[in-house]
């Protein structure tokens, strides 16, 4: 089994953004380690909008001389990574697979580890993943990096391993946890509303 997790850092939110970096990582099935990484910068045919320059601080000076998504979608290391995945994770991944192109993860479970915390703690302020983070007492790394976040991503599911989920555990259970969450959390409110 091949478990990849992605990341991106775009010029913006909308669908006229760009990626400015893109990072695969490939994780070892049985022991959830980091066995290989992927980054690049990327250089985007969309303006990078300052909001998001001030977010990763990613300028079009650092990009401009790098290739296009198209380029290292097609020529790089991320090809064969994403070819070979079965499995694909990250932190809010329907964003960043919007951007790469879902065609190309048609054929992949998808492990979103938003979801995952939203439903392990949902009483959570935040499920950002800086501030997931900072609560669970993970490494820190470079915010908004895309490598950096991913790498991020390992230690949060590294989390629900060492409590005995295993990966298929954690794509079985995203819904069915996230209905039982729901109940019980239902559950607890109402018996709050009887004291």
């Amino acid at each position: 089994m091949n478990i990849i997790g992605i990341d991106t850092e775009t010029t913006g939110v909308t669908d006229n953004d760009d990626i400015l970096q893109i990072a695969a990582i490939k994780i070892d099935p049985d022991t959830w380690d980091i066995t290989e990484r992927f980054v690049s910068l990327v250089k985007p045919r969309a303006p990078i909008t300052p909001a998001a320059e001030l977010i990763h601080g990613i300028s079009y000076e650092m990009v401009k001389n790098a290739p296009r998504i198209e380029d290292v979608l097609n020529s790089s290391r991320l090809k064969v990574l994403i070819d070979e995945a079965d499995i694909v994770f990250g932190h809010n991944i329907s964003f960043d697979l919007r951007f790469i192109g879902p065609e190309l993860f048609h054929d992949k479970k998808v492990l979103d580890t938003l979801r995952l915390t939203r439903v392990a703690w949902p009483l959570l302020k935040s499920h950002r993943l800086q501030s997931l983070v900072q609560h669970l007492g993970l490494p820190s790394r470079p915010a908004h990096d895309a490598l950096g976040d991913i790498e991020s991503c390992v230690d949060v599911l590294k989390l629900f391993k060492n409590s005995g989920s295993s990966i298929e555990d954690l794509l079985s259970g995203q819904e069915f946890l996230k209905h039982r969450t729901l109940l019980a959390v239902r559950k607890l409110a109402a018996q709050r509303n009887t004291l």
